[in-house]
């Protein structure tokens, strides 16, 4: 379904378009409405927006600079234009930008509107795949390297990292679709756990739940094949999380699913790419994070309740994980959140 916005300052103008053309027919559904550009900029910030039909000649923003600013934000929404006769300088200029198409406002009633929704939806299939900018493409390149092999299904850090490359806006919809199909026939051929077809995602939180969704897919399937590999390490995962916050080494770990030290601590790094002691400080450093941000707890009582009985060992370990001290990290979701 491609999700439409309106932007026009005349209120009537809004809800005449929005009545006249019936949208489900072309695949289509109305999921907001904004009265100028500013307004629609902020609407898009935080809503999925994938087709804008924008007025050109509206106050505070108009079409054309609304056009360029989201342009320059480099997201894939693809606009039409509403306007009148006298407007189509500014018509050729919008349409150079990048618009698929325009409307004449003051022909609205005499159009014939399923040529143009036809040629909308051609315009948007013809351009939805050839324009990939250059931002999507370095956080295609970013994801596709945080899901690149199993760590994120049992790495609880690595899972947090893909989750914030999800929220930067950047990677239009059926890209992503794309490079998790991949992802997950990858990592079916490589252990025998089968997920089902990408569906069809709506927004960066969809995406979010379907990798959570497949993350205890992978998980349940692959315990019930208790005598492998892949089983072993994953049972060393959860015993992990479990036993974070205390002293753990590697042969308490290896003794609980069965297996040798060495032959565990290779095979821990052969299939999981990070050292077994890696593992461990990741999940410690993820688990102060989530106290640093939602406690006011002292950094000495947070390294004690994650696993460390010395402060600066703490200080020393959060910086080569989460690349800054606690106290700025700290810093950094205060200022988030103001």
């Amino acid at each position: 379904m491609i999700n439409v916005l309106i932007v026009d300052d005349d209120r009537f103008a809004r809800m005449g378009l929005i009545s006249m053309i019936p949208w489900e027919k072309y695949g289509m559904k109305i999921v907001g409405e904004s009265a100028n550009g500013r307004r629609a900029l902020e609407f898009i910030q935080q809503n999925p927006v994938d087709l804008m039909f924008v007025d050109i000649a509206m106050p505070v923003m108009d079409g054309i600079e609304l056009i360029r600013r989201v342009k320059e934000e480099s997201r894939h929404i693809h606009f039409v234009l509403l306007t009148f006769h006298e407007e189509f300088e500014y018509v050729q200029e919008a349409l150079r930008l990048g618009a698929l198409d325009y409307i004449s406002k003051d022909k609205m009633e005499m159009e014939d509107y399923n040529d143009i929704m036809q040629r909308i939806r051609k315009g948007i299939a013809e351009n939805s795949t050839c324009f990939e900018t250059e931002a999507e493409n370095e956080q295609l390149a970013a994801l596709e390297q945080a899901l690149g092999g199993v760590l994120w299904l049992y790495d609880n850090y690595q899972m947090d990292l893909a989750a914030q490359l999800l929220q930067t806006g950047y990677i239009h919809m059926r890209s992503l679709e794309k490079l998790l199909a991949a992802v997950m026939a990858r990592i079916g051929a490589d252990t025998q756990v089968q997920f089902g077809h990408v569906r069809h995602l709506e927004n960066a939180q969809a995406a979010l739940s379907y990798l959570h969704g497949c993350r205890e897919q992978y998980r349940v399937q692959i315990l019930a094949q208790s005598s492998t590999v892949h089983a072993r390490l994953m049972m060393a995962a959860e015993y992990i999380w479990q036993h974070s916050a205390e002293p753990i080494q590697a042969t308490d770990v290896a003794d609980s699913v069965n297996y040798s030290r060495s032959y565990f601590s290779v095979s821990f790094k052969k299939i999981l790419g990070i050292t077994f002691n890696a593992f461990v400080r990741r999940e410690r450093i993820r688990n102060a994070m989530e106290l640093l941000q939602n406690t006011t707890l002292p950094q000495s009582e947070i390294a004690r309740r994650c696993g460390y009985g010395d402060t600066s060992n703490f200080k020393n370990a959060f910086r080569e994980v989460a690349g800054c001290f606690p106290g700025r990290y700290r810093a950094n979701c205060s200022e988030n959140q103001e």
